[in-house]
């Protein structure tokens, strides 16, 4: 299920761009084209945020499909960026400790394919009986705001842009 996460720009050349061409008949669709472009940027750079966070698609989709996707209606000016409960979950969880054991069958199959080779290690021993269970640290992987510090510059470029086609009538 996806949770919702609101993105609220309070901007001070969004306004000032709006302001400055109020008479413009297109201020209005350029706004709303502005916005799909920049959430397209947005969900773009979460997907790459999450990616250098670490997280890898094992279980889910986070990364391609509809685990980060930003929706918006064609002439609407608010975008909701949607995303993965568990996407969620790996950026704020708290450090903790997990037991590895032979009935938690996916958390096997992924420890057999981790990086860390006492992970393996540990993960081969449960697998062939020759141990019963074996605890290791996760961590979080801050990823959102990261993913939204690296859409937010992009932003007043768009709206130039955008601005700039809609004084010109393109």
């Amino acid at each position: 299920m996806p949770v919702i996460i609101k993105v609220t720009v309070k901007n001070r050349e969004m306004k000032r761009t709006v302001n400055a061409l109020k008479g413009a008949g297109r201020l209005p669709a350029m706004s709303s084209e502005a916005m799909m472009e920049w959430g397209t940027t947005l969900e773009r750079d979460m997907k790459t945020a999450a990616r250098q966070a670490g997280i890898q698609n094992f279980t889910g989709t986070l990364m391609h499909g509809k685990g980060i996707e930003w929706r918006q209606r064609p002439k609407g000016y608010i975008g909701r960026l949607f995303m993965r409960k568990y996407g969620i979950y790996l950026d704020s969880m708290r450090n903790h400790w997990v037991n590895m054991k032979r009935s938690r069958r996916v958390l096997l199959k992924w420890a057999q394919q981790a990086d860390d080779p006492k992970l393996r290690s540990a993960a081969r021993k449960i697998s062939a009986g020759k141990a019963r269970k074996y605890a290791f640290g996760v961590r979080k992987h801050p990823f959102i705001r990261m993913g939204f510090e690296r859409a937010r510059p992009k932003l007043a470029p768009i709206i130039k842009t955008k601005a700039k086609q809609a004084m010109m009538g393109g």
